[in-house]
């Protein structure tokens, strides 16, 4: 099916989401940018590591355009 060496298996979508935190190193003030309409689970994995949600309107853009309602963090 897969070439995969190594896989990680998690008991939910929350879990996945917070295991997907880790490497792409969301601390504690650092903004993320998701749908304003989403599960509340998709919020709290990145909540409970202390991010700042931008919650934004539309569910597809452009990077670039995504850039403009963030700050530098």
């Amino acid at each position: 099916m897969t070439k995969s060496e190594k896989v990680l298996l998690t008991t939910s979508g929350t879990d996945a989401l917070e295991m997907a935190a880790l490497p792409a190193n969301i601390q504690e003030g650092d903004e993320v940018i998701m749908p304003s309409y989403t599960f509340v689970s998709t919020a709290n994995a990145f909540v409970l590591r202390g991010a700042i949600l931008i919650n934004h309107k539309s569910y597809i853009e452009r990077a670039d355009m995504l850039r403009e309602k963030g700050t530098n963090r």
